[in-house]
């Protein structure tokens, strides 16, 4: 359902809630949160502010979702098919994310992606990653992988620890395609580069010693505590999204939990307001 006023003068507030009750599809793993991803919880979009101001979509996983694990290799996959890879079901460059949480031992098995480039933000644990161009990593918590899959690669991941959980936030980004090409990359980010601000983990231009991205994206990891907001200002009509890795997020009179999102987009320019409740890790992608 959704409600407007009859009339709008210039300037006038407005207030919208759209409640979505059919669940969006099926979801082969169950661990997403989004519209780029199938989702088993009604979305809620929340316009508000006055007219022109941006949309807020925001994504809530069910409780169910938020406790359940990937505890076996057939129960879920990394790769998300290009065939997927469409404008119904992306947002702005970014053609899904995904956030897993992965029991000790687990191995996926080799899978291949092409055209794609990905990004991988280790909350916690060990990944073990190797791939057909002889790159083997081990990524520990606080480490960002970038992967260029060019025009194919085949890799494996898997919990690298016997004892202890994996926790992971992976996306996907469409390339440029003039510079779609093959390239690994991955760097530490010390928790206190990322506490109370936002730490620059993946840019265009590689500036600030971040990951190199061939798009036009700014990608973001802050963990935050002080009751004061973090400010954020969206310019130029670009598009936002939030992904609260853990905690909760205040943002703009919004709460988010674990593993929810909110997808920000509009004409004008407006500040996002982030405020931890409690401690709180997210990641904020900002894109064309």
């Amino acid at each position: 359902c959704s409600a407007w006023p009859r009339s709008k003068a210039p300037g006038d507030a407005v207030v919208a809630v759209m409640i979505i009750t059919d669940p969006v599809w099926a979801n082969a793993v169950g661990l997403t949160s989004g519209i780029l991803r199938p989702a088993a919880m009604p979305v809620t979009s929340i316009a508000s502010g006055r007219i022109g101001l941006p949309m807020i979509t925001v994504h809530i996983r069910s409780q169910e979702e938020r406790s359940m694990r990937v505890a076996d290799a057939t129960s879920g996959s990394f790769c998300i098919p290009e065939k997927q890879s469409t404008e119904q079901n992306s947002f702005s460059v970014l053609q899904g994310i995904d956030e897993f949480a992965i029991d000790s031992g687990i191995v996926f098995d080799s899978h291949s992606h092409r055209n794609v480039e990905i990004l991988t933000y280790i909350v916690d644990g060990i990944l073990d990653y190797r791939d057909d161009a002889g790159h083997r990593q081990l990524l520990m918590g606080g480490e960002v992988q970038l992967v260029g899959a060019g025009t194919g690669i085949t890799h494996r991941e898997s919990n690298a620890s016997h004892s202890e959980s994996l926790h992971i936030v992976q996306a996907w980004f469409l390339p440029d395609r003039a510079k779609s090409e093959k390239f690994y990359q991955q760097r530490y980010f010390p928790d206190d580069a990322k506490r109370d601000k936002l730490c620059l983990i993946a840019s265009a231009d590689q500036r600030e010693g971040s990951l190199g991205i061939s798009q036009d994206v700014a990608v973001y990891a802050g963990m935050l505590r002080r009751p004061e907001p973090v400010l954020y200002q969206r310019k130029d009509s670009r598009c936002v999204w939030i992904q609260v890795a853990r905690g909760s997020l205040v943002l703009n009179d919004i709460v988010l939990g674990a593993g929810d999102a909110a997808a920000i987009s509009g004409d004008e320019d407006r500040a996002l307001r982030l405020q931890a409740q409690g401690e709180v890790e997210l990641l904020l992608f900002d894109m064309p």
